[in-house]
């Protein structure tokens, strides 16, 4: 994946910017590994707001199958397209764009999780 700017359609002023990030990175729980790539890519979106903490996402096929779907749990972003999210032993660690918008069809293919319930290791 080169990089990849996505906009909003219906405001200009909130937009991501995706780019590959080189190297391989980990993410795990414990001794548990939840992902290993080399394929991951980091988007950072601004806002009106504001900028927001950039965030790495892992391609679908790297994911291990331990992660859970929380059942009924959704969100929308204006930019994204419409998320689910997976568990792991009972907590909620990751989401998809899995209904994403037509500007970000890439990120159906990908899974981002929480930075504060997972550690992730470049390296």
């Amino acid at each position: 994946m080169n990089s990849t700017t996505i906009t909003n359609p219906a405001n200009e002023a909130h937009f991501a910017t995706l780019e590959p990030v080189q190297g391989t990175i980990t993410v795990s729980v414990g001794d548990d590994v939840l992902c290993r790539t080399e394929n991951a890519i980091l988007l950072s979106e601004t806002s009106p707001r504001g900028k927001y903490p950039p965030v790495l996402y892992f391609p679908k096929a790297d994911i291990a199958d331990s992660l859970q779907l929380v059942a009924g749990r959704t969100s929308h972003c204006p930019l994204k397209g419409d998320a689910s999210y997976y568990s792991f032993q009972g907590e909620e660690v990751s989401w998809t764009y899995d209904r994403p918008l037509p500007n970000a069809p890439m990120l159906a293919d990908y899974v981002g999780f929480y930075s504060d319930k997972v550690n992730i290791k470049k390296g």
